[in-house]
């Protein structure tokens, strides 16, 4: 016989960002300059290398970085008890929390008609995508055939593995930064 679960397991969890004021406006700028890469489906990509390399946003680009890996902690423990219900409490957890990090970043920028194919970043534990524009009219994020309208200003996190896509766009300027999180315990 197989137990039901004393509550639904977690698959995303969204977060508004409390300073998206100060870096959306300069990280949008600089995803639309270095926007070049085409992804499957239409969308520009960049990779955030640049904003060390000319210093460009990194003031904000680091603001909205650290903030998000300080919320890692509380992340893990609520995708492993899969309940937010639950107080953090890290001598539960089987890992240690403050090891999860950052592992690559890159922007994207969708015109309209433009979009992403389904796909997923296995091998990593955690993906996140952090919404700097969303124009009304702009497709949702759509994680394991579930429609999420994520405003700006939100971050979404989501187990690396959960297929997802974006599809076409019905108009321009919807605009993400997108990362990938892995766990590397010392």
């Amino acid at each position: 016989m197989i137990a039901k679960l004393p509550f639904r397991p977690i698959g995303n969890i969204t977060v508004d960002f409390p300073d998206a004021h100060l870096v959306n406006s300069v990280l949008y700028k600089l995803i639309k300059k270095y926007g070049e890469e085409s992804v499957v489906g239409g969308g520009r990509r960049t990779e955030f290398k640049f904003v060390v390399d000319n210093k460009e946003g990194y003031k904000e680009l680091n603001l909205l970085y650290s903030w998000i890996e300080g919320l890692l902690p509380n992340i893990t423990f609520y995708f492993a008890n899969g309940d937010m219900s639950r107080q953090y409490d890290p001598d539960l957890l089987g890992f240690k929390p403050e090891e999860f990090k950052i592992s690559e970043s890159w922007g994207i920028h969708y015109s309209k008609g433009e979009g992403v194919l389904f796909h997923n970043h296995f091998p990593y534990c955690l993906s996140f995508v952090y919404y700097l524009r969303t124009p009304e009219g702009s497709s949702p994020l759509n994680l394991d055939g579930e429609e999420l309208f994520v405003k700006e200003g939100q971050v979404i996190f989501f187990f690396g593995n959960q297929f997802h896509c974006v599809e076409e766009n019905n108009v321009d300027d919807r605009c993400v930064i997108a990362g990938n999180i892995h766990y590397n315990p010392k």
